[in-house]
């Protein structure tokens, strides 16, 4: 028996497919990468946002009108699973997360002829893909990243969010299994380790103490040649000992996601954020004066009820007073379950687009003439594939999937590092040279 699996949304959505993947594969039923080639099709949903569930609904119903046996998992599932059995009933299968462990027997099901509606909504699901299926020169991606989530589920209570509601309270991995699920991944050759979580600042936090600063520690020890990039910051505890620790540690990488969301005191307040304009100020501040080298990303939100043309003013002009390295523009969305969605004064659809266009224009201009100053230095970089004579890959200031790439020419090996001077900057990609390996 042979299954297709489609992922959507974040990267820990991915480690998810990664832990379904596996857990099939030993069951005998083998992943195929076309839907052509099977008629069992699961799609690993995101639902955070309307343009997500939009997207997983399309994706969805792209695959049931081509007669597959569609089997609907992830976020989406979580959230309305039961709804989307009962109205799409092309949907072969609805199975949300607590019970992906179930996923061979009720693909056993489905092929036989069978619906099947397998959801829980206690949200206790702790998976991560163990690597069993590594062997000598084998990886199941042509990647030389690979992410590694630290905790499952939040317990912060942002009023926007539906996160808590869809993926539950914070559970941290033990240290002992992250460890040893990184030096497998060292072992397969894999480069950049990035962690992940909906908020790795809270690592630990549900055994009664964050321990990040620990972990980071112990697994900048590892033996080998590789990077630690950080993801989803929560920048109340981004603090000294931190900074010290990526000063103190080459592996892990200056490189700070610090989703601020917003910078108007009214605005922050009403979304549950315990912080304000200057405090942002100052922290990028404290990081740039610690480790003058940092990139710092942000995420940032426009259209929250109540924002009004003052507060928009004052969300541009923290951009422009900190000059962030790469900022990342969304549209409030109004999301059932949260604390938001009852707030009254809702921005229309009409202004929040005409906010972001014009934050994402704004933004976007200083991020590239920051960036230029990368260019006629060296760096290294990971050198992630070979196209015709020249090769593709990333610097440290470069997050996969999200941030730009380096184009460069001259010899190197692919899954390796090479040093490279930035000579050409073309938007948020560079093109250089190789100056050593």
């Amino acid at each position: 028996m042979k299954f297709f699996l489609t992922t959507l949304g974040c990267p820990r959505n991915q480690l998810d497919s990664d832990f379904i993947a596996e857990m099939l594969n030993r069951n005998e039923i083998r992943q195929v990468f076309s839907p052509s080639m099977t008629t069992i099709c699961l799609v690993n949903t995101c639902a955070f946002i309307e343009a997500a569930k939009e997207e997983s609904l399309e994706v969805v119903f792209s695959l049931v009108s081509r007669g597959r046996r569609t089997i609907v998992l992830g976020c989406l599932a979580q959230r309305y699973g039961k709804e989307i059995f009962e109205q799409i009933p092309e949907v072969s299968a609805v199975v949300s997360p607590d019970n992906y462990w179930q996923l061979p027997q009720i693909i056993k099901k489905v092929a036989s002829g069978q619906r099947v509606l397998s959801f829980s909504a206690q949200k206790n699901f702790f998976y991560q893909p163990d690597y069993s299926c590594f062997k000598a020169g084998f990886r199941p991606s042509t990647n030389y990243y690979a992410y590694l989530k630290l905790t499952e589920g939040c317990n912060n209570r942002c009023s926007f969010c539906a996160i808590p509601s869809i993926r539950g309270k914070l559970r941290s991995f033990p240290f002992d299994l992250l460890l040893k699920k990184a030096e497998k991944l060292l072992a397969a050759n894999y480069k950049e380790i990035v962690l992940v979580g909906q908020d790795i600042t809270a690592y630990g936090l549900d055994w009664g103490k964050a321990m990040l600063h620990l972990f980071l520690k112990r697994l900048a020890s590892l033996e080998g040649d590789f990077w630690i990039r950080l993801l989803y910051l929560n920048p109340v505890r981004v603090d000294e000992i931190l900074l010290k620790i990526i000063f103190e540690n080459p592996k892990i990488l200056p490189y700070f996601d610090l989703p601020y969301q917003h910078a108007s005191p009214k605005i922050l307040k009403k979304m549950g954020r315990a912080y304000e304009f200057e405090t942002i100020v100052k922290q990028v501040e404290k990081i740039r004066k610690f480790l003058p080298e940092a990139v710092i990303r942000t995420t940032l939100l426009v259209g929250f009820p109540g924002e009004t043309e003052k507060d928009f003013q004052i969300l541009l002009q923290l951009v422009k007073e900190v000059n962030f390295d790469y900022v990342g523009v969304f549209d409030y969305s109004k999301e059932e379950g949260t604390i938001a969605a009852s707030f009254s004064n809702q921005v229309s659809r009409k202004v929040k687009k005409e906010r972001k266009e014009n934050l994402t224009f704004f933004a976007d201009q200083l991020s590239l003439k920051r960036l230029s100053r990368f260019l006629k230095k060296e760096f290294t970089v990971l050198v992630e594939a070979k196209e015709g004579n020249s090769y593709r890959g990333r610097f440290f200031a470069q997050a996969p999937e999200i941030d730009g790439e380096v184009f460069f020419s001259g010899r190197a090996k692919v899954g390796s590092f090479a040093t490279v001077k930035l000579e050409k900057q073309e938007g948020f990609d560079f093109r250089g040279r190789v100056v050593s390996r």
